[in-house]
């Protein structure tokens, strides 16, 4: 093999390095950011049932006692101020 083709296999072998670390970087923070929004999704539909389930338990003492003036009431891992 001669030093110029040694050369070029070099520069082959680095493009091809920089090409997969590149593409590794961007599937890596690509996931991250996934995960992240998944999270805030998630802790968006807890806090709507919460609120729901809040909502629905001021309904029904509303219906039992009409002087009912609201409470906080703990519901799972929150809790809703009525």
């Amino acid at each position: 093999m001669k030093t110029n083709e040694r050369g070029q296999a070099l520069i082959v072998l680095i493009c091809f390095t920089l090409i997969a670390t590149t593409i590794i970087a961007s599937t890596v923070l690509i996931s991250v950011a996934t995960n992240a929004a998944s999270g805030k999704s998630q802790e968006g539909s807890v806090a709507y049932d919460v609120a729901e389930s809040g909502v629905e338990n001021a309904l029904l003492r509303l219906l039992r006692d009409p002087s009912y003036t609201g409470e906080t009431v703990a519901i799972g891992s929150g809790s809703a101020v009525i």
